[in-house]
């Protein structure tokens, strides 16, 4: 989702939210739940914009710093971690259910901004 403008491409400096939704539909629940996004190219990830937004944890506002809560940003692989679902923790992931559960769905977010020499117009 473009915040702002709403229009279609990108551009220079416009930010961009990223909004990812995991969903468990195996017969088992998924525990130890961690999900990993790389930062796309020509983007920069916008401090401060960690949230998960729906399932197990919600609603949550994690800090950037790495291992103080359930997500944080990975400069080193320019990536962003988040661990999700029921028991989730500064250190591990939790459970997330078979889709048959309550928690069976989990939805998290960022923001990124469009780099200037990225060639976006």
């Amino acid at each position: 989702q473009n915040l702002t403008n709403q229009r279609a491409p990108a551009r220079d400096v416009d930010i961009l939210r990223y909004q990812l939704q995991f969903t468990n539909t195996g017969g088992d629940g998924a525990t130890q739940f961690t999900a990993t996004d790389i930062i796309p190219v020509g983007t920069t990830y916008a401090p401060g914009t960690l949230a998960i937004t729906a399932g197990p944890n919600a609603p949550a506002t994690p800090t950037d710093a790495i291992g103080d809560d359930f997500a944080e940003f990975l400069p080193a692989s320019n990536s962003v971690r988040f661990r999700l679902g029921s028991g989730a923790d500064e250190v591990a992931g939790g459970l997330l259910t078979a889709i048959d559960g309550p928690a069976a769905s989990t939805t998290i977010a960022f923001d990124v901004t469009v780099d200037k020499a990225s060639g976006f117009e």
